[in-house]
């Protein structure tokens, strides 16, 4: 997910609309209320991804005016387990800030609702990263339209 770094790797775009979501269940919400801008987060209980030592705490939004913002959020729980974000956000223990293409599912069913809709949240498209452009054989441009596809059905949440 994101801009691949600068290096000697290919990287084939599968999903490059792909943005965050900022969600939570509709149980949530009714206990909580619905917060109408990513300011009001502060009052909110947020779950949050780890990745190593860094908790990813510090949401990004562009308004309507193009005006930027990062909230850093107070996370209730954080997990190196990006599906289990996922799921806490479902059974109601907060608002997460997910990739669209983690939450669509969700979204369509009605277990999670997308929150504050004019504001834009961050980038972050799907890469399949390869070594070599000799590591890109039929089989693999194959497999790169096959889930490119896929993905595309994931879109119109």
């Amino acid at each position: 997910y994101g801009k691949p770094p600068d290096s000697g790797l290919v990287a084939l775009p599968l999903a490059a609309w792909n943005r965050r979501v900022l969600c939570a269940s509709p149980a949530y919400l009714a206990h909580h209320g619905t917060p109408a801008t990513p300011q009001a987060l502060a009052g909110h209980d947020c779950l949050c991804f780890q990745l190593g030592d860094e908790v990813h705490d510090r949401w990004r939004f562009r308004g309507a005016a193009g005006a930027e913002i990062t909230v850093r959020v107070r996370p209730r729980n954080a997990s190196n387990d990006g599906d289990l974000v996922r799921r806490w956000a479902v059974l109601g223990r907060g608002i997460a800030y997910k990739s669209g293409l983690d939450v669509a599912a969700d979204l369509v069913a009605g277990r999670l609702v997308a929150l504050c809709p004019a504001w834009e949240t961050e980038a972050t498209p799907l890469f399949l990263v390869v070594p070599g452009r000799r590591q890109l054989t039929p089989l693999l441009r194959a497999l790169r339209d096959f889930v490119v596809a896929r993905l595309g059905t994931a879109q119109n949440w």
